[in-house]
């Protein structure tokens, strides 16, 4: 497993090919989740078509599946680095119709990936639907949102490394 998912990242370093996402596909469908994780980084590093519709089957494939938490959590974050703006109202819908609690907050990584905006103006539409777990589901991407806001403020504000003092002389 170990050299297959070695071989796997080799593969982060180039252009996808016919061989190459031969390998991929191949790893996707490998009983061992590891392989699949590796698999999916390799199509978030290609970022084409091709790779970003993989990565949401696997995705929603993984939604129904009780102990799929790993491959949905590298999905997710594979979908956040590489998705494109055609992509956004699927997200979205996948989102506010994901009933379960727990894969909603799952999926909220990737919401806050997307233009704020964009995810603004559908949270302030869902807080409206007559559906309550719409609503549940857009209070807590709302609330995710204004914590992440706060976050980036904080970390702004902090130097990354201390400044150096000068030594005397």
């Amino acid at each position: 497993m170990k050299g297959w998912c070695l071989q796997l990242e080799t593969l982060t370093h180039g252009k996808p090919t016919s061989v190459k996402r031969k390998e991929v596909d191949d790893a996707l469908q490998s009983r061992w989740e590891g392989v699949q994780v590796c698999a999916g980084r390799v199509l978030a590093s290609w970022g084409d078509r091709d790779s970003i519709d993989k990565l949401r089957g696997l995705l929603e494939s993984s939604l129904s599946k009780e102990s799929g938490w790993a491959i949905r959590g590298e999905a997710v974050r594979a979908l956040s680095e590489c998705y494109k703006a055609e992509d956004i109202p699927w997200i979205l819908d996948l989102y506010f119709e994901t009933k379960d609690r727990l894969r909603r907050h799952e999926l909220l990584p990737l919401i806050t990936s997307l233009p704020k905006d964009v995810v603004t103006r559908r949270i302030k539409k869902e807080l409206k639907n007559e559906l309550e777990t719409r609503r549940d589901a857009a209070a807590m991407a709302a609330r995710r949102l204004e914590s992440w806001k706060k976050l980036k403020l904080q970390r702004s504000n902090k130097p990354i490394q201390p400044t150096a003092k000068k030594r005397g002389g």
